[in-house]
């Protein structure tokens, strides 16, 4: 699923949603995007999420066209680098992290 395929910006466009997980609750929602090769090495993880997080307030509402919910879950981002076992995580000290280590 294309992420933001509509969207003027040509490093969001290049995102593809891997998965969407609860985050502590119903009301929050962590979305894992993974960013192709060529569009990893063009914008850091640090400015994909600065990015989204810039377009939440539009991708909540396509969101809620989606969904049957009263209300729509806030989104949080983690960029996963095609083929990449590590991911980025807002405040993980900029860090990569690694999952099943």
């Amino acid at each position: 699923m294309a992420l933001a395929g509509e969207s003027a910006d040509e490093v969001l466009r290049e995102l593809y949603v891997q998965s969407v997980e609860p985050l502590g609750g119903p009301s929050q929602l962590l979305v894992s995007v993974v960013t192709p090769a060529h569009a990893a090495a063009a914008a850091p993880a640090a400015e994909v999420v600065s990015r989204l997080a810039a377009r939440t307030p539009a991708l909540r509402a396509a969101v809620a066209r989606e969904i049957s919910r009263k209300r729509v879950p806030n989104l949080s981002f983690i960029v996963v680098p095609l083929g990449a076992t590590g991911f980025f995580a807002p405040g993980a000290g900029q860090e990569e992290g690694r999952r099943g280590e």
